[in-house]
């Protein structure tokens, strides 16, 4: 057991974000597993990156498109731009959405 398991914790974190990174610009042997997929969807999610949140979650989808627990964790950054957008819609033309 780590002597500092948050530093571990972080570490893993940012190697995971590579291989993320590394998926997205097609590089070889980029290969992530579900379970990593949630924790990138939640850290940006946490992070209030949700564009970033529902990118990786269509990623997580493509590789894992029966995976219950992916749907649900895109739909959270889905619904909230979804939110966003249509507020600016209605604050844009002066309507009070209700």
């Amino acid at each position: 057991m780590s002597k500092y398991p948050y530093r571990q914790d972080r570490e893993e974190l940012r190697e995971l974000l590579q291989q993320y990174n590394n998926l997205k610009s097609g590089k070889s042997n980029s290969f992530i597993e579900e379970d990593s997929f949630e924790r990138l969807i939640d850290y940006f999610d946490e992070k209030e990156q949700l564009s970033l949140a529902l990118e990786a979650s269509e990623y997580a989808i493509s590789q894992y498109p029966y995976s219950s627990v992916l749907l649900f964790k895109k739909s959270r950054p889905f619904n909230c731009v979804a939110a966003i957008q249509t507020s600016i819609i209605h604050f844009g033309t002066g309507r009070i959405a209700g």
